[in-house]
């Protein structure tokens, strides 16, 4: 059985309806870590037993750039080595319940598109990107054209979110 890490960025609301489908995948992550911009944040995640990890967020930057740096921040807390997949969520977020086990069926290094969620093989991630997401504006399609550029297999989603 694949060891899945997910995480969520978010900045200053608790994502319920995020950890909840999660929570119900058939095959669900290991292990649910929330990036948090706010407190008030982490105290909501031992509801549902995640971890919080709070970053105060420099609202002088672009977006992405900040939930680049929230991830990398609780990502220190992590042995990323100890999981196969790592999942990136957006707060906002609902997936299919089966958005994990079709995923994993693909066999991709990495499997997503421009938005909501992304994937990574563990090796590839810590092969092309060191442990740690891309600070940059458009990270999601900037992981993309790497995977491609570096001759590793890309898949995008293989359900439409709900």
């Amino acid at each position: 059985m694949s060891k899945i890490l997910a995480i969520i960025p978010v900045l200053s609301k608790y994502p319920k309806e995020t950890i909840e489908s999660l929570l119900s995948q058939t095959i669900k992550p290991s292990k649910i870590v929330v990036a948090a911009g706010s407190q008030s944040v982490c105290k909501d995640c031992s509801v549902h037993g995640v971890e919080c990890y709070f970053i105060e967020p420099d609202l002088t930057k672009h977006v992405e750039i900040r939930v680049a740096k929230a991830i990398n921040f609780a990502l220190q807390f992590t042995n990323v080595n100890d999981y196969d997949y790592i999942l990136k969520v957006d707060d906002d977020v609902s997936l299919p319940p089966n958005f994990i086990e079709l995923s994993l069926k693909l066999d991709a290094d990495c499997v997503g598109g421009s938005g909501c969620a992304q994937m990574f093989k563990i090796s590839t991630f810590m092969a092309l990107f060191k442990g740690r997401f891309p600070e940059v504006v458009s990270d999601d399609t900037y992981c993309e054209f790497m995977i491609i550029a570096c001759g590793k297999k890309y898949a995008k989603w293989p359900i439409e979110r709900i």
